[in-house]
């Protein structure tokens, strides 16, 4: 992450860059015309987080306040180039895959309500650069090539009076930061040596895909709604090392390790008011970051893992906007 004085020269850089028409605008109600904050028209470009606490950028400006300690955010989309997208995303930062949990994709003109959680930031992408790095779709909301949990880069947030904010964190997500997490058992077996990992304490984060898994547009209206999630959940294990099932078998990573999780659970999932959209759902991993022995020398890196609860499996359900 570079240090706030390179990333209060950068700002300065933009901030004589910044266009005059915004792609868009976060506004406090919704009809999208009392709007303290904007995004500036540049960013850092592909693979750069930009992530903003929500506190920095919403406190004091009139947002109205979630249940979670959030804000409810009304989202101005202006129209974008043809081919191109915008992706919000909360929670993000650095350490999260793609920069953080895709809630938002839009392509076209909306004024839409968002629930920010602590930390957020703003994605665009335009073309082949949304297939870029193994971005991976929101499974099942449709149009593929622009609707990613990666994008092309970060973009910078401004306020009303065009002063840029200064974000929390700026640099690439973690999967450009080492090695790429894989999910694949094909790899080449390494002969790793049983029970030698050695790792910290196990932290939980969210899995790098959201699944849609209430396809028909939900309205909360004014005083929010509910509706049943029966479609299946899968979650697989990954790690941000060239190894195998088997190989992480071997390592004994943890005793509760765990291939891949389904379930279909019945679950009530409640719509909160002035939200409208699809219901998505990103599960909740386990992750051990460590080192272990192969036949070829130490192997050192992470590996994450779904979890169970009963028959169901631990996740965050939210809605997921678009246009």
């Amino acid at each position: 992450m570079p240090s706030r004085i390179s990333v209060s020269v950068l700002i300065a850089a933009l901030a004589s860059s910044v266009a005059a028409q915004d792609p868009f605008y976060m506004c406090t109600e919704n009809t999208c015309e009392q709007c303290p904050s904007a995004v500036a028209s540049a960013g850092t470009g592909y693979p750069e987080c930009v992530v903003y606490n929500s506190e920095d950028v919403f406190a004091n400006q009139g947002y109205q306040g979630t249940e979670g300690g959030g804000y409810s955010v009304f989202f101005d989309v202006q129209a974008h180039e043809p081919g191109c997208a915008t992706i919000i995303k909360t929670p993000a930062g650095t350490d999260l895959a793609g920069c953080g949990v895709a809630i938002g994709a839009f392509k076209q003109p909306a004024c839409v309500a968002l629930a920010m959680e602590s930390s957020f930031m703003v994605q665009t992408c335009c073309g082949t650069d949304c297939d870029s790095a193994g971005a991976k779709m929101i499974r099942g909301l449709g149009g593929a090539r622009s609707v990613t949990v990666g994008a092309r880069g970060g973009v910078y947030l401004k306020h009303a009076n065009g002063t840029i904010i200064e974000p929390a964190e700026v640099g690439p997500p973690p999967e450009l930061q080492g090695a790429k997490h894989q999910t694949r058992s094909i790899l080449s077996k390494r002969d790793c040596t049983k029970n030698s990992w050695q790792g910290g304490e196990v932290l939980t984060k969210p899995a790098d895909n959201v699944q849609i898994v209430y396809d028909q547009e939900v309205q909360g209206g004014s005083g929010g709604t509910s509706v049943a999630i029966t479609k299946e959940r899968t979650q697989q294990w990954s790690t941000s090392m060239s190894l195998g099932i088997a190989d992480i078998l071997s390592l004994g990573v943890s005793t509760e390790f765990t291939e891949s999780e389904s379930t279909s659970k019945q679950v009530m999932f409640s719509v909160p008011a002035g939200q409208s959209g699809k219901v998505g759902w990103t599960a909740t991993m386990n992750c051990s970051t460590g080192k272990g022995q192969c036949d070829d020398g130490e192997v050192e890196g992470e590996v994450c893992w779904p979890i169970k609860n009963g028959d169901d499996i631990v996740g965050t359900y939210r809605v997921i906007a678009s246009s």
